[in-house]
């Protein structure tokens, strides 16, 4: 907040000392006009650098930055001077943030059958995913009650235009890697490894009109699976040790997405030994309202 306080004052000072020295807005043929421009949204030292480059062979154009206060001495003709201010306008507009909603639902084996006693695999239809983002999660809340899905993870990840962001929800956790035998009881007893395992996602949205994005994804989701006929590696007290599959399913990709609406994406690849655990996908955006530079909540 004081670093907001402090940069309104040197740019009101700056205004005004720079109306004092011009004697208005008037002025007269082939006389250069000066001015200070508070940037509101981007940097100061950035537009400064755009507009030096844009009017290159105007020798009558002069923009220099002012980090301190994020302000922009400009000095250009008459000729030139309204052209510079609109094209500044149009440079120092608000940046647009969009929020993505990432999901990934695991669906039911194909051995396993929904609450109304139909196969879950040929029950389960993707299209059905597919609507307005804010309804996603309440469609898979759907899908699990019915014993469509086992399961579902959720993520927002929120950043600028053409800016990537990044998120990562993992825990080490035991899992069993080996056994040995006790010779006298011929029980297994199990050797464990710590293992990483959870979801990271990497997405950069560019927003293509003003209905539609496109996200540019990387997903990686780990997860444990016991297979239900899986190899024993030897008993213990229990009965036999199956040890967990780990599996890994990848998503690296482009995906166009309209706005307020959630899509099922494709090209997901999962490497498992197991054939019996199979994920989808939905992806979905929408606008947010971003905070000006030097903002503070």
């Amino acid at each position: 907040m004081f670093r907001k306080i402090v940069r309104a004052i040197l740019c009101s000072a700056l205004v005004m000392f720079a109306a004092a020295t011009t004697g208005g807005d008037d002025a007269a043929p082939g006389r250069s006009k000066r001015i200070v421009v508070p940037v509101k949204f981007g940097l100061a030292s950035d537009l400064a650098g755009l507009l030096n480059q844009h009017f290159e062979g105007d020798a009558a154009v002069r923009v220099v930055a002012e980090p301190v206060s994020n302000c922009l001495f400009i000095n250009a003709t008459p000729e030139v001077f309204d052209e510079l201010l609109k094209t500044l306008s149009q440079l120092d507009r608000r940046p647009r943030a969009v929020a993505v909603e990432v999901l990934i639902a695991e669906l039911a084996p194909a051995t396993e059958t929904t609450t109304e006693g139909q196969p879950a695999a040929k029950s389960f239809d993707e299209k059905t995913l597919a609507g307005p983002v804010e309804k996603a999660a309440e469609k898979l809340d759907q899908l699990m009650k019915a014993g469509m899905i086992t399961g579902f993870k959720q993520f927002r990840l929120t950043t600028l235009d053409n800016q990537e962001t990044k998120v990562q929800a993992s825990a080490e956790t035991s899992i069993t890697s080996n056994v040995t035998v006790n010779v006298s009881t011929e029980l297994a007893n199990r050797i464990f490894e710590r293992r990483t395992i959870g979801t990271i996602i990497t997405v950069t949205p560019h927003l293509t009109d003003d209905r539609n994005v496109t996200l540019k994804l990387l997903l990686r989701d780990d997860r444990l699976h016991t297979p239900e006929k899986g190899e024993s590696l030897g008993n213990d007290k229990n009965g036999p040790i199956i040890p967990p599959d780990i599996v890994a399913s990848i998503l690296d990709g482009k995906v166009s997405v309209p706005l307020g609406q959630a899509v099922v994406v494709q090209g997901l690849s999962t490497d498992s030994k197991s054939k019996e655990t199979r994920l989808v996908v939905i992806v979905g955006a929408h606008l947010v309202e971003p905070q000006p530079v030097g903002a503070e909540k």
